[in-house]
């Protein structure tokens, strides 16, 4: 079996990231990385990708670890 692996863009590296915007038009847009690719080497760009969070997961995993189902009070986690 022939097998080929891409390597995935610094632009395709960003959006995983969560980089890209939503337009109020339901179209999307790559301003930050357009703006970083500009002074930046490509592997700087994916460096940059690498160093970052992904805000939507993150925001997920607090939500479930410190808010009750309702999402409307905290409670407290002992980790001890």
């Amino acid at each position: 079996v022939n097998l080929r692996i891409r390597k995935l863009t610094p632009r395709e590296c960003w959006r995983l990231m969560g980089f890209s915007q939503r337009n109020p038009d339901g179209t999307w847009t790559d301003d930050a990385f357009d703006k970083a690719s500009k002074v930046n080497s490509n592997a700087q760009l994916y460096k940059q990708a690498g160093n970052s969070i992904v805000v939507d997961c993150l925001e997920a995993i607090f939500q479930n670890l410190f808010l009750e189902p309702d999402h409307t009070e905290y409670r407290e986690i002992n980790l001890f």
